[in-house]
């Protein structure tokens, strides 16, 4: 039941994107939270982007750790929406090693869109199997007019 609402919830959250992106990229911003969270996949990592102002753009950078015994090699990232990039600094990972993840969100890709945002970027080795998956939580709002 768990795992149903959150991805009902993802899902809701991302109604705000227009279309899907496949990237070879990841992206974020500093001084957000962030937490590695734990399941079968070996990749796995959970960010808040915090709040950002409609159009703007905002960068976060974090570990992402192989949680596994075994070596993987990133081959492909799916993002569920365009206005989000990502970067690892490497794609192939041994047991337990960890890579840094660069994060991008760019309100100019949606400029009209305001409220909270949940944007997934899926990890995939070369023969399309999931690897993981990064999560970043954004709360786009509109910037207070001086009056």
């Amino acid at each position: 039941m768990k795992p149903f609402v959150i991805l009902l919830l993802l899902s809701l959250l991302t109604a705000g994107c227009s279309q899907n992106q496949v990237s070879d990229t990841i992206a974020a911003n500093h001084g957000a939270s962030s937490r590695q969270t734990s399941d079968k996949s070996p990749l796995k990592l959970a960010v808040d982007l915090g709040v950002v102002f409609q159009g703007e753009e905002t960068r976060y950078k974090h570990w992402i750790k192989n949680q596994s015994d075994r070596a993987v090699t990133v081959h492909k990232l799916n993002t569920s929406c365009e206005c989000l990039t990502a970067n690892l600094s490497h794609t192939q990972f041994a047991a337990h090693d960890r890579a840094m993840v660069s994060l991008t969100y760019d309100g100019n890709r949606e400029p009209e869109f305001t409220g909270s945002l949940a944007v997934s970027v899926e990890l995939h080795d070369s023969e399309g199997g999931r690897l993981g998956e990064i999560t970043a939580s954004i709360e786009v709002t509109k910037r207070p007019t001086d009056e």
